[in-house]
């Protein structure tokens, strides 16, 4: 028997958007219910009567938590290492196994706008990997992801929340019941509270913006750099494939610039951003043609980020996923 006090403290967990959601397909895709999720919805999806997914993002631009999702073999010690670095800042996270690797979820004790929370912690977000919430802000649904401790209709199973132990995943609880206990044992962290949208459009006004204040960083020294200075780190990016986890780019590498504040309205319509393969390894490699400025990978991270050279190479030596 779960008490309607459980089921509450699973809501305010998982769910992000309450006025629709989800309902997963027996081939493990999904379909908009169209709907309000209802405390009995929530029971059925527990019960394995059904399988629903959430809309990360509320119908207030917000979300009340941020999960990064590993599909590849390997990804689930990468999201441990991340999950360890966002210890070290005081951010608790708790992985949950999935039907190919794992999703890391971080839980936030108010919702918080999704711009501010993917500018606070997709940082730790390792490369290759999704991070939800996926946008900004959106205007519709925007992406969803599958509500835990459900049974997965693709392969029939429930996927616990577990440690690693070495290469070995151990479940936080022995039974399903005790599993739906453990959620009480959950921390909420707070997020900042800034509002990135409004730190973008200061900046233009005021200049740079004091990074340091607002940005969590990642967690100190946890191996040598492997990088001589930042040409030598430069020089080994791809340039597509970073730029590409910030801007979406078409097959000719253009994209909507993200350095709004430089456009007319405060955005990019025309797709004026380019990103190319650099004449010299390490080299110019990105140009706005709106705003008549390009530069290196090295360039576009520290103007996305609003850091100094100096923090921002600090972070890379780091380890920091940028």
């Amino acid at each position: 028997m779960i008490s309607p006090s459980l089921y509450t403290r699973f809501a305010a967990l998982f769910v992000g958007r309450s006025d629709d959601y989800a309902l997963q397909c027996p081939n493990g895709l999904y379909r908009r219910a169209g709907r309000p999720l209802t405390s009995e919805v929530l029971h059925a999806h527990l019960q394995g009567d059904c399988t629903i997914g959430t809309y990360v993002i509320n119908t207030h631009g917000s979300c009340s938590f941020a999960v990064m999702d590993a599909d590849k073999p390997g990804g689930l010690r990468l999201l441990a290492q991340a999950q360890q670095a966002l210890a070290a800042d005081d951010i608790p996270s708790y992985l949950e196994q999935s039907h190919r690797e794992g999703h890391l979820w971080i839980f936030l004790r108010q919702p918080a706008p999704a711009a501010t929370v993917r500018w606070w912690l997709r940082p730790y977000c390792p490369e290759d990997m999704e991070f939800f919430p996926k946008q900004d802000q959106t205007d519709g649904y925007g992406s969803l992801i599958r509500v835990p401790l459900g049974i997965h209709l693709l392969t029939g199973r429930r996927y616990p929340f577990i440690t690693l132990d070495g290469d070995r995943t151990v479940p936080v609880a022995p039974t399903f019941h005790d599993m739906l206990r453990w959620l009480w044992h959950v921390r909420q962290v707070d997020a900042p509270t800034f509002d990135i949208t409004t730190v973008r459009s200061q900046r233009s006004t005021h200049g740079a913006v004091n990074k340091k204040k607002s940005m969590t960083q990642p967690a100190a020294l946890r191996s040598r750099s492997p990088y001589a200075n930042i040409a030598d780190w430069c020089a080994r990016q791809d340039p597509f494939a970073l730029i590409g986890h910030y801007v979406e780019l078409n097959r000719q590498g253009m994209g909507h610039c993200p350095f709004e504040d430089h456009h007319a309205d405060g955005e990019d319509r025309r797709c004026s951003f380019k990103v190319f393969q650099p004449s010299t390894p390490g080299g110019m490699c990105w140009y706005c043609y709106a705003w008549g400025k390009g530069g290196s990978v090295f360039d576009f991270l520290r103007l996305y980020y609003q850091l100094d050279a100096r923090e921002l190479w600090h972070r890379l030596q780091a380890g920091a996923h940028v």
